[in-house]
């Protein structure tokens, strides 16, 4: 074989080589390198995302798949109406932020969070849950700190006093009665008529 024949072998195998790296390492490099970390993501809350509590909750915690960092970490609360309760900034220690709630009574909350990921990225979300019974102030159920169910009646027919949760009635026969959250009142006149 002759050298120029063995020179252009040799140039067109360093050519394909070269046709084929050029393809193939692009494709490969992707495969060699570790793979990207996502963004962390809420792992559980209390209370928890659909859950239904008796008892209204005092703290709202957020927990984390990584350390959060602490910049402008912020959660909204609002009812089923839509109504803002507040908007806060929650305490942020590790991979928890944490908040206070103030007493609610009872209805469907939804919270809305957004926090900074260890990555530096922004990520939100929301947790959904209601409460069936409110908690008074001093951590009982109760009225939240509302005024109890007043009960009217025109002047010399009845008397109602409240206290606590509960109101007591006194009408004209001198009979007693005590009303409760969730019931109802209606005057009548002597010999029960309305």
């Amino acid at each position: 074989m002759s050298r120029r024949a063995v020179l252009t072998q040799r140039t067109v195998l360093a050519s394909v080589i070269g046709f084929l790296a050029a393809v193939l390492v692009p494709l490969a490099v992707p495969m060699l390198l570790p793979v990207a970390s996502a963004h962390d993501t809420l792992i559980s809350s209390s209370p928890a995302t659909g859950e239904s509590l008796e008892q209204a909750p005092k703290t709202l915690e957020l927990t984390y798949s990584d350390e959060v960092l602490n910049l402008s970490p912020v959660v909204r609360l609002s009812n089923s109406a839509g109504e803002e309760i507040f908007t806060q900034t929650p305490a942020v220690s590790g991979n928890t932020a944490s908040i206070d709630l103030p007493a609610l009574p009872a209805d469907s909350y939804r919270v809305q969070w957004r926090v900074v990921s260890s990555d530096g990225h922004p990520i939100e979300g929301t947790v959904d849950f209601t409460v069936s019974s409110p908690r008074d102030t001093d951590g009982a159920p109760g009225w939240r700190g509302l005024a109890p169910p007043t009960v009217r009646a025109p002047p010399g027919r009845a008397m109602a006093r409240s206290r606590g949760n509960c109101a007591r009635v006194v009408g004209v026969s001198g009979r007693r009665g005590v009303v409760g959250p969730g019931s109802r009142v209606e005057h009548r006149g002597p010999h029960g008529s309305p």
